[in-house]
């Protein structure tokens, strides 16, 4: 049976999933095919469904250019996947608390994993590349912030910092009489999990 681009990648997903599982001492085995979940997380007394989704790089979005690279990650499942002429479109569904427990997402091309609880899981999730550090527009308005505030204490007149940045005086004086909110989409690091993670989830708690 040949399988599909998608598919492969798919698979390659479910198995780094385990694989990352396991290495953390975790009992993870994947299942079969036609379930809504994709990989069995056994901790002894109760077991948690992982349902594991897979994305190849980081992507912009053009509508979103200035967020830069993001893996992106939709946590909805399909309807009328394999869709013919006159035939509805393509719908979505979440998914419910007794077909999965845990989002895997799986960052293809770094080949590492990061965990969110279904209950806690929005329809669609990005996180930035933690190797694209430094690159984002908000971590350069940080940069910026920084040096600025470094540069007042040095005695340098906001004038000259503005000169020297080549930034409006008004800029500076944002920088330096405000405080800018930077929060921004959080990085793939912010959800990768240790063991400990897996055994402090409460599975009677939803």
């Amino acid at each position: 049976m040949r399988l599909s681009e998608s598919q492969m990648i798919g698979i390659a997903g479910q198995y780094i999933a385990c694989a990352d599982l396991i290495t953390k001492g975790i009992v993870a085995y994947p299942v079969s095919e036609g379930l809504p979940y994709d990989v069995i997380i056994d901790r002894k007394t109760v077991m948690f469904r992982v349902q594991v989704k897979t994305c190849q790089n980081p992507y912009i979005d053009p509508k979103t250019p200035k967020l830069g690279g993001c893996y992106s990650f939709g946590l909805r499942k399909g309807i009328n996947r394999h869709k013919k002429v006159g035939s509805p479109a393509l719908t979505s569904s979440n998914y419910f608390s007794d077909e999965v427990d845990i989002f895997a997402l799986v960052a293809l091309d770094i080949r590492q994993v990061g965990y969110v609880l279904r209950k806690e899981a929005k329809g669609y999730l990005k996180f930035r590349s933690d190797i694209l550090k430094g690159t984002y527009f908000n971590d350069r308005i940080l940069e910026r912030q920084n040096k600025i505030h470094e540069m007042y204490k040095q005695g340098v007149s906001r004038k000259d910092i503005a000169k020297e940045l080549g930034i409006a005086t008004t800029s500076v004086d944002n920088h330096l009489t405000k405080k800018l909110s930077l929060r921004g989409t959080p990085y793939f690091s912010s959800i990768q999990r240790d063991s400990d993670w897996f055994w402090d989830i409460n599975p009677f708690q939803e």
